[in-house]
């Protein structure tokens, strides 16, 4: 039996327990007030009539609880059609969004290549700009999407840990060098080889350093640090004022707009969608995230 089977079955008999033990409370109570009341002939019959009665009454609201139940189960499995009908919905627009907004980008960048006024160049930039923020959108829907209709694939390698890391640090350097900030590597040699995908991995290192360069200040230092003591901890430190602790859950929230934040992310929430895919954990303490994942072993291969 599964989880969720076990959860629907438990209110059904604690409902059955409940009806039997009020019923045979009410019972055991009348058949006192009957044979003190009257007289032995009839003490029998009006016992068992009694019992009739509530034994009708025990199934009369048994009935009536199966009903309301196949009833809740009737409109779970439609809003889970519904759901996975907004998912596939999501997907196909996604994907249909994606293409026309990189030959925007495409197309402002060779623009800006040309001999054009100042104005010109800069409005081309603000296309630009854009129409890359709304493809980064567009990508995490599809991200959410494959995550709901569980369609994401993970393909594990055997990965020297420290190597993939330090072979990253260029790629981390670039998502910080709008804000001018430093990155700091703490790797170190004990780290040895993990399966891991790697392209899943560094999806969410990538998302967890462009909110640490969003929120630590100008020309400060995010550091990238990693950490093997029966599983591989990878932690993305920044400077900046930390999480609130009674946010550290809820940032990971589809959608949620913490503090003052003017948007709304989905970031985050793809950072949890693919860890907890990839059997981990991923958690906020102040102006850390950490990502721990199981060292898991086997061979190259494609998962669902």
């Amino acid at each position: 039996m599964t989880a969720f089977e076990e959860r629907r079955d438990s209110p059904r008999k604690m409902f059955c327990l409940l009806s039997a033990l009020c019923l045979l409370f009410v019972f055991l109570a009348l058949l006192g007030l009957v044979y003190r009341t009257l007289p032995a002939p009839e003490r029998w019959q009006i016992a068992f009539a009694m019992l009739v009665a509530l034994a009708f009454v025990y199934l009369s609201l048994s009935l009536l609880f199966v009903h309301a139940e196949r009833r809740q189960q009737a409109l779970i499995d439609e809003l889970q059609h519904m759901n996975a009908r907004k998912n596939e919905f999501l997907s196909i627009a996604a994907h249909q969004l994606k293409t026309p907004l990189t030959v925007v980008s495409g197309f402002s960048q060779l623009l800006q290549a040309r001999k054009l006024p100042k104005e010109v160049k800069e409005e081309l930039a603000i296309v630009d700009t854009e129409s890359r923020r709304l493809a980064d959108l567009v990508i995490k829907l599809l991200d959410i999407s494959s995550l709901d209709l569980h369609a994401m694939s993970f393909s594990y390698e055997e990965t020297d840990v420290r190597a993939f890391l330090a072979g990253h640090a260029d790629d981390a350097r670039a998502l910080l060098a709008d804000r001018r900030q430093a990155l700091q590597l703490e790797l170190p040699d004990g780290l040895g080889v993990a399966w891991l995908d790697r392209q899943r991995v560094w999806q969410v290192l990538r998302h967890l350093l462009e909110n640490a360069a969003k929120y630590s200040p100008e020309r400060s230092t995010v550091t990238l640090s990693a950490s093997r003591a029966g599983e591989l901890v990878l932690e993305v430190k920044d400077q900046g004022a930390g999480v609130p602790k009674e946010e550290q859950e809820r940032i990971f929230e589809r959608f949620y707009k913490a503090g003052s934040q003017s948007r709304v992310g989905l970031s985050l929430a793809v950072c949890k969608g693919v860890v907890e895919q990839m059997g981990g954990r991923i958690w906020a303490s102040g102006s850390s995230f950490f990502v721990s994942l199981p060292l898991r072993t086997g061979t190259i291969g494609t998962t669902r």
